[in-house]
């Protein structure tokens, strides 16, 4: 446990800027009114390249001189790093309980929200959540497994991450985005005129707000939400810096503290003790969120434009014998009829398929380097396109037979 009455702060100058006895100097004079109650403040040369400030005094004392030293460093434009801060260590761990117990609880009212009142399963959060938020948490999800812990999506998912899904829009069809058959057959099924089409399409591209549609309908004030959206940002903002070891203000304490009782009194007065036809409206608009979500998720795979090879993918293929082209090719051909088939492009294991192969440890980020260059994939993105899944596979075991593979997708959709 750090002293408080002891709190040493360090920080390390580019000495070719100030020397030694110019950085103690400057310091000094700016410390003028704190200097009875600092213990100890000097700069020594740490090496032929730094200066290293050392200053010692109370949690009080050495946090009121941040703020000097802060604008001192701004305003003389210096280079400089902290490396020891007592003061900042002690506020980050009273800082952190306040932080988890914030962000529990809102996690706590987001699930509440969806599973308890929104009457869907468990897994809601494969038709919740769209794929960049997907892949984010599967990764987190996997690293976990390590220490054998079974962890729900929503216990992995970012504090930041968990406000953008309250404020995340969908639409079932993007304005920028080129209409299929499918969606053209689609829309003029439901059409009787050209008037009537008109309309679906407007509200075929009219955006769905997830507050609108589900958070909302459990506050009576829906202003409610500005309010606790600026307080969870301050939040958010200041559990990065207790996080990642940044600067901290002993203020941002009692900050804490109100922030924590206004979230928690906005949130306790979330009615999910709704009526029987709010029920049914909430529970359709989930359906339609999840709905624009699939179409969503469709739209942002054209399964063809991922297997167009590239000019640095046919250079490295010609390194191989002819075999070997033959039969990566015969492969290629198979996977390409394989996608467009209806078991792949079903929903359900559209989605769940990539993640039950990460599971049995294969992973799209172990294939080799002519896959990656051939499917145009980097190590963060795209990683849950069932085809590229699937190349992943064919390139890693050439002994991995179309049946194989079909009893693989089988064991997975039972």
């Amino acid at each position: 446990m750090k002293n408080e009455n002891a709190c040493l702060l360090e920080i390390m100058f580019d000495k070719t800027q100030n020397s030694a006895v110019e950085i103690q100097s400057k310091i000094e004079k700016l410390l003028k009114q704190k200097l009875r109650d600092i213990t100890k403040l000097e700069a020594l040369d740490s090496s032929h390249k730094t200066v290293k400030l050392v200053i010692c005094g109370s949690l009080n004392t050495i946090d009121e001189c941040h703020d000097l030293i802060n604008q001192f460093i701004i305003e003389s434009k210096l280079n400089c790093i902290r490396i020891t801060d007592d003061a900042g260590d002690i506020i980050r761990e009273r800082a952190y309980p306040i932080l988890s117990e914030i962000e529990q609880r809102f996690r706590q009212f987001i699930n509440q929200a969806i599973l308890d009142v929104g009457d869907v399963d468990f897994e809601y959060w494969e038709t919740i959540a769209d794929s960049k938020l997907q892949d984010k948490v599967e990764l987190i999800r996997l690293k976990s497994q390590e220490s054998r812990v079974p962890l729900h999506p929503l216990e992995c998912t970012l504090f930041e991450d968990l406000l953008d899904i309250i404020e995340s829009k969908v639409s079932k069809l993007s304005e920028d985005q080129p209409l299929y058959v499918a969606d053209i057959i689609e829309l003029l099924s439901r059409s009787t005129s050209i008037k009537k089409l008109k309309s679906e399409i407007e509200k075929s591209v009219e955006k769905i707000s997830y507050w609108d549609r589900i958070f909302s309908r459990y506050f009576q004030d829906k202003q409610q939400w500005n309010s606790i959206k600026q307080s969870l940002k301050f939040v958010i903002n200041e559990r990065n810096k207790v996080m990642h070891h940044r600067p901290i203000r002993l203020g941002v304490i009692n900050a804490l503290l109100s922030k924590k009782n206004e979230i928690f009194s906005i949130l306790e007065t979330a009615n999910f003790e709704l009526t029987q036809e709010e029920k049914i409206e909430t529970q359709q608009d989930i359906k339609d969120l999840q709905t624009a979500v699939d179409k969503m998720e469709y739209r942002l795979y054209p399964l063809g434009n991922s297997l167009i090879p590239t000019d640095e993918f046919l250079e490295d293929l010609e390194m191989l014998s002819v075999s070997e082209q033959k039969n990566f090719y015969e492969r290629l051909y198979f996977l390409e009829h394989l996608a467009n088939n209806d078991l792949l492009m079903n929903h359900h294991s559209f989605n769940k398929l990539p993640i039950k192969l990460h599971a049995n440890n294969i992973y799209i980020f172990k294939v080799n380097r002519l896959t990656r260059i051939l499917c145009k994939l980097d190590k963060h993105k795209d990683y849950q396109h069932p085809v590229i899944t699937l190349i992943g596979i064919f390139k890693r075991n050439s002994n991995f037979t179309e049946d194989d593979l079909l009893r693989k997708i089988g064991k997975l959709e039972d």
